[in-house]
């Protein structure tokens, strides 16, 4: 089986396979993030503030102390679920905030990585899988061409 040998093909099927190659890494990134934040501690002394991430949208973000059980660590995390529109909702939501106990998760062979919420990357991954899937589908297009598609030497004009 032989593959489409057209130049601007081959060039699309490698700048596709180079965007899904940078994605799958970012994505597998955030992945092994999730996973090696494992065991939790409980928080003290967290102070909210909130930053600017993009005009008209705002996160919080918390630094705290891990009590973990041989040792007390310094730590801080923003807040991925909580994207507000302003400075007053952001102050309303540190009001929120404040009223409940914390856990963060950690990592325990790097206890200085943690963070509050855990964030599995759903959308992320099935991004990746759609973009594999595409790549998959185009190099398939590439064979079924060579292997089915008509010869356009052969087509006379008129």
């Amino acid at each position: 089986m032989q593959m489409h040998n057209n130049r601007y093909w081959l060039a699309f099927l490698i700048v596709l396979g180079l965007c899904v190659t940078g994605y799958t890494t970012y994505t597998l990134y955030y992945l092994f993030q999730y996973v090696i934040l494992s065991q939790q501690a409980p928080v003290q002394d967290i102070r909210w503030s909130y930053k600017e991430v993009h005009s008209e949208e705002y996160v919080l973000h918390a630094d705290y102390r891990l009590q973990l059980p041989t040792q007390v660590v310094d730590g801080g995390s923003d807040l991925p679920s909580q994207r507000l529109l302003n400075p007053w909702a952001a102050e309303q939501a540190i009001k929120k905030m404040q009223t409940r106990s914390w856990k963060a998760w950690y990592n325990p062979r790097n206890p200085h990585n943690s963070a509050l919420q855990k964030y599995f990357p759903t959308k992320e991954c099935i991004s990746a899988l759609v973009l594999w899937a595409l790549l998959l589908y185009f190099v398939f297009l590439g064979f079924y061409v060579t292997k089915y598609g008509r010869d356009h030497s052969k087509i006379k004009n008129g």
